[in-house]
């Protein structure tokens, strides 16, 4: 009796996967949003590749059931995967690439976690090209491989390969100022030096200047009611900061 024949593509074999026409359907609509030029830059060669029929991908969904005691379902690759095929499959199928989303997750989903789950898988993918202009496909790490920990004590650092811009896109994406990447923020600590300046100058009843790094900022009490100096925005309690000359006037 000859040895047990080795499966073309292990990564895919056995009863749990099947083609999936939804999958395949939302990530027509990932090429159509983000593939074209002015989309997704890393996108555009493999929407290209594919448009060319020089890319084949089968899209699957996996559909092992998930073992929370053995699996963690923060590993990004328990969602869904992109596996580049062997010489042997690629041959006999004509397909370079199988990308599965779990059905577990899948069927939880909403539009955009599926649309963002083709995305991540298909930017897996890299182009490249050989001297006769022939594709070649291979497969991309993420930009991202850190701790949120790490995060949170020292900010995005070099181990995290491109961890910088990856913050400056989810700050830009959720409409919130760009952060300043390497440094601290006292953001979410409790700490308002703004606040706490104008409740200074409150208490006072005069202006607060404070100066750091060459740069000032001045706060002033709040007033209710208009100056009655002309052309002054500020309020009737402030009228001893103004400068009087022989003839009284501001």
């Amino acid at each position: 009796m000859g040895a047990p024949q080795q499966a073309a593509f292990p990564e895919i074999d056995g009863p749990d996967f099947v083609r999936s026409s939804e999958v395949e359907a939302v990530a027509e609509k990932v090429l159509e949003l983000h593939g074209a030029i002015g989309g997704v830059p890393r996108l555009h060669p493999i929407a290209e590749a594919i448009r060319d029929q020089e890319l084949r991908i089968m899209w699957l969904l996996n559909e092992k059931p998930f073992n929370d005691e053995v699996e963690d379902d923060q590993e990004p690759e328990v969602a869904g995967r992109c596996v580049k095929a062997p010489k042997l499959w690629r041959d006999v199928t004509g397909i370079d690439v199988a990308i599965w989303a779990r059905k577990h997750f899948w069927d939880d989903f909403n539009t955009e976690l599926r649309r963002a789950l083709v995305l991540h898988d298909l930017l897996h993918i890299e182009v490249k090209r050989d001297k006769d202009g022939q594709a070649k496909f291979a497969l991309r790490k993420h930009d991202v491989e850190d701790f949120v920990d790490v995060a949170r004590q020292y900010g995005p650092s070099a181990l995290a390969g491109d961890g910088g811009r990856y913050v400056r896109a989810a700050a830009l994406f959720a409409g919130e100022p760009e952060p300043a990447i390497g440094k601290r923020s006292t953001k979410g600590k409790g700490v308002d030096i703004g606040r706490g300046m104008q409740a200074v100058a409150d208490a006072a009843g005069t202006s607060v200047t404070i100066t750091a790094q060459g740069r000032s900022a001045t706060f002033g009490p709040k007033r209710s009611e208009p100056c009655p100096f002309a052309g002054c925005t500020l309020s009737a309690e402030h009228t001893g900061d103004h400068a009087f000359d022989d003839a009284g006037q501001a």
